[in-house]
């Protein structure tokens, strides 16, 4: 099978818009207050995206949202990554569209 950039593309945007569905509150945001938290990433709301927490002023950490790669990655809280979608469990009581684990979405 040859790779067409439009349909992946498509794809990609597809997987985004299904996605947007999945949208749980029920990630608590990280307190960034021990050094187990601090060096911990951290399920968001979003699976595209996670919480790192980042040095402030005086002294202070405070949780950062950061994004995956582009791509259809989902962050994974057990592998402490962004992860393909089969590969990834959720940590926020959502769970990813069959639509999403086909092949043509993953690669």
């Amino acid at each position: 099978m040859k790779f067409n950039p439009g349909s992946f593309l498509l794809s990609s945007v597809m997987s985004a818009s299904l996605l947007i569905g999945l949208v749980d509150s029920s990630c608590p945001e990280p307190r960034c207050e021990t050094e187990e938290e601090r060096n911990t990433l951290w399920a968001h709301e979003n699976p595209y995206k996670f919480w790192q927490c980042q040095p402030w002023i005086r002294g202070v950490w405070k949780p950062v949202e950061r994004n995956c790669a582009s791509g259809g990655l989902l962050f994974s809280y057990s592998h402490q990554v962004c992860v393909w979608p089969d590969d990834w469990t959720d940590s926020c009581g959502s769970d990813v569209p069959d639509s999403l684990h086909s092949q043509e979405v993953l690669h």
